[in-house]
């Protein structure tokens, strides 16, 4: 990832140069936040809930790494500053 500064604007290039000015940076970084902070309570409780059953973690780890798989190929796949957006929120939420 590499940003490019230009006198007026800013780019965030990956695989394609987006304008990240507008909204781009600030959203991902606030979406990014509220999912991280709900899913980790809703999933900690759900495997909290797996270990007290007798179940333990196992499938919640698992789960995890192909989430967070998932959300790479999203942020690589990543061509619009939506896309990012909803690439932050999985890879947050994995």
């Amino acid at each position: 990832m590499v940003i490019v500064r230009k006198p007026d604007r800013c780019q965030l290039e990956l695989a394609v140069p987006l304008d990240i000015t507008t909204y781009g940076i600030p959203a991902s970084v606030t979406s990014g936040a509220i999912a991280a902070s709900l899913s980790s309570i809703l999933f900690g409780w759900l495997s909290d809930g797996s270990v007290a059953a007798g179940k333990g973690r196992r499938k919640w780890v698992a789960g995890g790494l192909l989430a967070t798989a998932t959300s790479y190929a999203l942020i690589d796949a990543a061509s619009t500053p939506g896309a990012i957006i909803v690439a932050t929120i999985v890879f947050q939420t994995a």
